[in-house]
C-alpha cells in the first residue's frame, strides 16, 4: 500500500511538470512558424521566383509539412482539401488558410476551399508553386487526385502556371530563425 500511495504522489508530481513542457514546446514552435513566415518564406518565394505558393492537403491526411505550417485539417466531409496559399504582395507575404482552421492566430484569414481560384483570379500569378516534386519527399504532398481537382479548379490558364516548389519548401525549412536554433541547442 505504501508504495502504491509513493507512486501516486509522484504520478501528481510528474504529470503537471510534462504538461508544463509539452505547452511550453507549443508555445515555442508556434513563435517559430511566426517568424519563418515573417522573416523566411518572403526570401525563400523571392528567391525562387514564386508569386503564389499553394500548398495542398487532403482533408483527413498527416501532411509532411504539418510542424511548418501549423493550421489544423481535420477530416471534413464538406471541406475535401486545405489549401494553405501564401501571396507575395512585395512588402509581405499574405497568409491564407483555405478549407482548415488557423488555430494559432498565423494566417491572416480563413475560407472555403472554394475561394482558391478567386484569389487566383485576384492576383493573376505568373508562378504557383506547388507541393510536388520528383525528388523531394516533404515536398511531395500532393496527391494525384487533389492535382487533378487543383489543375480543374485552376483550369488551363491558371493550371499552366503551376510549378514545383521544392526549392521553396527547402528554402523554407533550411532558413534559421534565431528562436529556432536556441530552441535546437535546448
Amino acid at each position: 500500500m505504501r508504495s502504491l500511495l509513493i507512486l501516486l504522489v509522484l504520478v501528481f508530481l510528474i504529470l503537471p511538470a510534462m504538461a508544463q513542457q509539452s505547452r511550453q514546446n507549443y508555445e515555442t514552435m508556434k513563435l517559430i512558424r511566426q517568424e519563418k513566415f515573417e522573416l523566411v518564406l518572403p526570401g525563400a518565394m523571392r528567391d525562387n521566383n514564386v508569386d503564389i505558393w499553394v500548398h495542398v492537403v487532403e482533408s483527413g491526411r498527416m501532411d509532411p509539412l504539418a510542424l511548418d505550417l501549423g493550421g489544423w485539417t481535420e477530416y471534413r466531409a464538406w471541406e475535401p482539401v486545405c489549401y494553405y496559399v501564401f501571396v507575395d504582395h512585395g512588402n509581405r507575404v499574405e497568409r491564407i488558410i483555405l478549407g482548415g482552421e488557423d488555430i494559432d492566430g498565423l494566417y491572416d484569414r480563413e475560407g472555403s476551399y472554394s475561394e482558391l481560384l478567386s484569389i487566383i483570379e485576384r492576383h493573376n500569378p505568373d508562378v504557383i508553386a506547388v507541393n510536388m516534386s520528383e525528388s523531394l519527399g516533404i515536398a511531395n504532398g500532393l496527391s494525384h487526385t487533389e492535382y487533378l481537382r487543383l489543375i480543374n479548379t485552376l483550369g488551363d490558364k491558371y493550371g499552366d502556371r503551376l510549378t514545383s516548389a521544392e526549392n521553396l519548401i527547402t528554402d523554407f525549412r533550411v532558413r534559421r530563425v534565431q528562436r529556432e536554433i536556441l530552441a535546437f541547442a535546448d
